[in-house]
């Protein structure tokens, strides 16, 4: 079963059962549909169609059955979210957001006090829409850090996912160890193309004449990063919303532009949405503050798709933002 990560403050991976669903399999020939219930159709072309040295399964061995008691969230999946769809978008937007802002935070809150049937009812679903095992979820009360989700997610393909893309994978070199100790798959992968773009752009393009080297990110840097005001037990913690809603607010021309790859886990493009709601704006001032999504990690203008995306929307936005005359 192909399972595509979505991230959703923890990264959810829910769509891809609706994209397995509908999944066509072909085999030498042999054309294979997915139908409804147990039972799967198959349809043979005319010329002859081989599968040599194999077994063709065409009725699924697994009754359509479900246990309440050890499969809670298995029936309102299936009776609540693929009857009524199979889009793997409309899934994130109509579920996952859903459960991220109820149950989940219900279960948060209420920890222990809760029923233990409503508690194991929310673990199973949070299991169902991030991929992993009941019991990882459960034992991690529901807390599961995106380090784990990257690494148990495929742990059985011995794959891991990029914190900064999940569609990105990279097979784990040491599947042995506790902890993951390899390169994380987004960055290793797309740091050194960017780091010789850069450097030949500013030399080649722009005329810089330096002889320091642009680093795309200095790990230098992070680590002598600090907040040079003074801090007190009661300051609360560093954030830009109170400074967008006083511009906001101050200015009426003010509009800005707010923008996520949905695929990221280190800046998880629901945290904005969250911060928005939270904001209180009131209509006139929510109107001048866009808000949108593409798909992709960190950089997902690399995706061509999203950055032709990308484009028309920043383009529309700023002739907009332009007083006309």
């Amino acid at each position: 079963m192909a399972r595509v990560p979505v991230p959703l403050l923890i990264a959810c991976g829910l769509a891809a059962l609706a994209g397995g669903a509908r999944a066509t399999t072909e085999v030498r020939g042999l054309t294979v549909v997915p139908g409804p219930g147990p039972a799967v159709r198959s349809t043979y072309p005319a010329a002859g169609a081989t599968v040599p040295g194999g077994v063709v399964i065409l009725s699924h061995p697994t009754p359509w059955a479900f246990n309440p008691v050890h499969h809670p969230s298995y029936i309102d999946f299936f009776e609540e979210v693929l009857s009524d769809t199979t889009d793997p978008v409309a899934i994130e937007k109509t579920y996952e957001e859903r459960f991220a802002t109820d149950d989940y935070v219900t279960l948060l809150t209420r920890g222990a006090s809760m029923p233990e049937g409503d508690r194991n009812r929310i673990l199973a679903r949070l299991a169902d829409l991030i991929g992993l095992r009941v019991d990882m979820v459960a034992r991690a009360e529901g807390r599961i850090t995106i380090e784990t989700f990257t690494r148990e997610l495929l742990r059985d393909e011995r794959k891991v996912l990029g914190l900064y893309d999940t569609t990105i994978t990279a097979t784990d070199p040491f599947p042995d160890r506790e902890e993951f100790t390899g390169p994380d798959p987004t960055r290793a992968g797309i740091t050194p193309a960017y780091t010789a773009a850069i450097n030949r752009q500013l030399r080649s393009e722009i005329g810089v004449a330096t002889d320091r080297e642009y680093l795309v990110q200095s790990q230098e840097v992070n680590r002598a990063w600090r907040n040079d005001a003074p801090e007190r037990f009661f300051t609360p913690p560093v954030g830009a919303t109170d400074d967008l809603r006083y511009g906001l607010s101050l200015n009426a021309h003010m509009k800005a532009f707010i923008t996520h790859g949905r695929y990221d886990l280190v800046t998880p493009y629901y945290a904005s949405e969250r911060l928005r709601s939270l904001m209180r704006l009131d209509p006139e001032m929510a109107s001048r503050l866009s808000v949108r999504h593409f798909g992709g990690g960190h950089m997902f203008y690399a995706w061509e798709q999203s950055r032709r995306e990308l484009t028309a929307a920043i383009a529309a936005f700023v002739a907009d933002a332009i007083p006309t005359a």
